[in-house]
C-alpha cells in the first residue's frame, strides 16, 4: 500500500542556490533508499511538492518536513492512500517557474488556483517533467511541435 501527499510551503533557501542544489542531491539519495518518489516545484518563493511511497516512509517524512527549517508555513493540501505511483521513476523531480509557470499552466488548462486540487497539481508536475525532458531531447521537442502539442507550443511562447 502506498501513500501520497501534496504540500505547499514558503521556501527559505535561495532559488537555485548552492544550498538548494545540495538539499536536492541529499534528498534524492534518501528518497531512493526509502522508496519515495515525487516532484518538487518552486514557484518564486513557494514550494509545491507531491510525495509518494510506502505509508510508513511517507508518514515519517511528513513529520520531518513539518519541522524542516529550510521552509516555513507548511500546509498539507492533500493526503491519500493509493495503489500506484504518479512519478515512479523520479526520486524527486524538480522544476521552477522558469520552466513553466503554475498560473500560466492553470489558465491554459482551465484550472482554478483557488483550491489546490491534488489531481491538478499532479497534472502540472507531469507537464513540468515533460518540459524538462523536451529540453534535454531536442528530437522529442521537434516531434511534439510537429504534432501540434500544447506543451511544445507553450515552450515556443516562453522563448
Amino acid at each position: 500500500m502506498l501513500m501520497s501527499i501534496l504540500y505547499r510551503s514558503h521556501a527559505i533557501l535561495g532559488r537555485e542556490s548552492r544550498a538548494e542544489r545540495s538539499m536536492l542531491n541529499t534528498v534524492r539519495t534518501l528518497n531512493r533508499a526509502a522508496k519515495i518518489t515525487g516532484h518538487l516545484h518552486r514557484e518564486e518563493d513557494v514550494y509545491y511538492q507531491w510525495i509518494e511511497g510506502p505509508v510508513a516512509a511517507v508518514e515519517a517524512l511528513l513529520i520531518r518536513l513539518q519541522r524542516d527549517p529550510r521552509h516555513a508555513d507548511f500546509s498539507l493540501l492533500g493526503r491519500q492512500i493509493t495503489t500506484h505511483r504518479q512519478f515512479a521513476d523520479w526520486s524527486m523531480g524538480y522544476s521552477t517557474s522558469n520552466e513553466g509557470d503554475l498560473l500560466e499552466w492553470a489558465i491554459r488548462n482551465g484550472s482554478s488556483l483557488k483550491v489546490t486540487d491534488p489531481a491538478q497539481m499532479v497534472a502540472f508536475f507531469h507537464d513540468q517533467a515533460l518540459r524538462n525532458e523536451i529540453r534535454e531531447r531536442p528530437a522529442l521537442y521537434r516531434h511534439l511541435r510537429d504534432a501540434g502539442s500544447d506543451t511544445a507550443t507553450a515552450i515556443d511562447h516562453q522563448q
